[in-house]
């Protein structure tokens, strides 16, 4: 009974997870590309606000298992109100060779992915 609630849990979430939609603006934690257009006469570059930031990093994170590897690329950075933003850059994945290799080597392949 409660595996059957838990199977049904997750097919609840297989079906929205269509509707999970990830930020590629990078500028501003609070701002939409569609403000900054609106405040400004015309979209020209020297009338869109730049919003500054610091701290930029790029965080890659890999994986991989005797079946496949991945790897996902985010941006992290502070904006003018020292609010930390986080943006989803890319992410890649692959099956693992069909000859056998070990675990660590598999790991360097998806550092390399990265």
């Amino acid at each position: 009974d409660d595996l059957y609630k838990k199977w049904c849990s997750w097919l609840e979430l297989l079906k929205v997870v269509g509707e999970v939609r990830l930020p590629r603006w990078y500028q501003s934690c609070n701002e939409s590309v569609n403000e900054l257009f609106a405040n400004a006469s015309s979209p020209s570059a020297s009338n869109v606000t730049k919003q500054s930031y610091t701290d930029l990093e790029l965080h890659l994170f890999s994986d991989a298992s005797l079946k496949a590897m991945c790897a996902v690329a985010y941006w992290r950075w502070k904006d003018n109100n020292n609010k930390t933003c986080v943006a989803f850059v890319a992410s890649k994945s692959r099956v693992s060779t069909v000859k056998p290799q070990t675990v660590p080597r598999l790991e360097l392949q998806a550092a390399l992915l990265a």
